[in-house]
């Protein structure tokens, strides 16, 4: 039986020398910019294809609580890391938080896999970046001010509000939905797509949500839903 595929990763390589964003960090925040920096990547490393949105309000909540600090101090230190370049900076606008340097120290993680691990590009592409499509726009919340970013209305599809309800994960609906439009053009195979999807639900039933993929990265370029037809 072949082995399952796997979208995330056991341990990040954590160097000994300071590079410039944990410098600055640990010189802004002490131990704790030390602290939140390192739970940041331990969590991204677990999480499935190694990015996560905050963009929900629920979803941010969860997170601080999970790295261990007040959203306010938290948003401050993900501002700082995206000025640095150590978390995509396109993607923490639209609420989505996604280091490329931590996917890339994972390379020998994946190195004996049958699957690869996600790109960049493939992320970006999820969240309508690198075509013409407008991202999703989100809202952060900083020192009690909130950065409110253009929405637009979308007209989702029956069937697509189906899988939505069902899909134990509700993040990024219209990034869900552009992907889902994306899916159904390519005229898969309901009857195998539906028990797919059955399939996967019925696998991480239980399980906490950060373990549990976007649902746009499940319909999405890489067709992960495909892993369990």
């Amino acid at each position: 039986m072949a082995r399952p595929e796997r979208h995330d990763a056991d341990y990040f390589p954590f160097y000994a020398k300071n590079g410039k964003t944990l410098f600055i960090l640990q010189s802004h925040y002490g131990l704790s910019g030390i602290g939140f920096f390192t739970n940041l990547m331990r969590l991204l490393t677990v999480t499935p294809d190694h990015h996560l949105s905050i963009a929900d309000e629920a979803d941010r909540l969860y997170f601080f609580s999970q790295i261990g600090c007040t959203e306010e101090e938290g948003v401050a230190m993900l501002e700082l890391m995206s000025k640095t370049g150590k978390i995509d900076k396109k993607l923490f606008d639209v609420g989505i938080i996604f280091s490329n340097d931590l996917l890339e120290s994972l390379h020998d993680a994946y190195r004996n896999r049958t699957n690869n691990a996600i790109t960049a590009e493939e992320i970006h592409k999820a969240y309508g970046f690198l075509t013409q499509e407008t991202p999703k726009k989100a809202s952060v919340t900083h020192k009690g001010k909130e950065r409110k970013l253009k929405d637009t209305k979308l007209n989702y599809s029956d069937e697509f509000l189906e899988f939505w309800e069902y899909y134990p994960r509700k993040v990024n609906k219209k990034g869900a939905y552009k992907a889902w439009c994306t899916l159904m053009k390519k005229e898969v195979d309901r009857e195998v797509f539906d028990r797919a999807v059955t399939n996967y639900v019925e696998s991480v039933r239980g399980k906490d949500e950060t373990y549990i993929m976007h649902p746009s990265t499940f319909l999405g370029p890489n067709e992960r839903w495909r892993d369990y037809e």
